[in-house]
């Protein structure tokens, strides 16, 4: 499967997920397994949450090889976009060399 040539499908899959489920991590580890099926040849996909008392980013669910437990802001593409509170797009990413996939997720009470 490809996301780029399977969008309806994807956001259709991704719709059915999550809709009847309130529990975050459940969402996010099926959210990203479904990534992880639709870029077959991507070595990591998942989701850093916002740790705000403590200045960083958590590992939170992802399919893939192992991955920094935190990252602080403004280390690597994730701590430099959540301290500029910018999206990098993927061209941006290859002047770092750190993950090349990530969705920073905000959450907010």
């Amino acid at each position: 499967m490809n996301i780029i040539e399977n969008k309806q499908l994807f956001i259709a899959q991704a719709t059915a997920l999550i809709s009847e489920e309130d529990n975050l991590v459940t969402n996010l580890s099926n959210l990203s397994a479904l990534y992880k099926e639709y870029l077959p040849n991507t070595n990591w996909v998942g989701f850093y949450l916002l740790d705000e008392v403590n200045n960083n980013l958590v590992l939170g669910p992802f399919q893939g090889k192992v991955a920094c437990t935190r990252i602080p802001f403004n280390k690597g593409v994730c701590g430099t976009a959540i301290q500029l509170m910018k999206l990098f797009t993927l061209r941006m990413y290859i002047s770092f060399l750190d993950i090349l996939l990530v969705i920073v997720l905000q959450i907010v009470n």
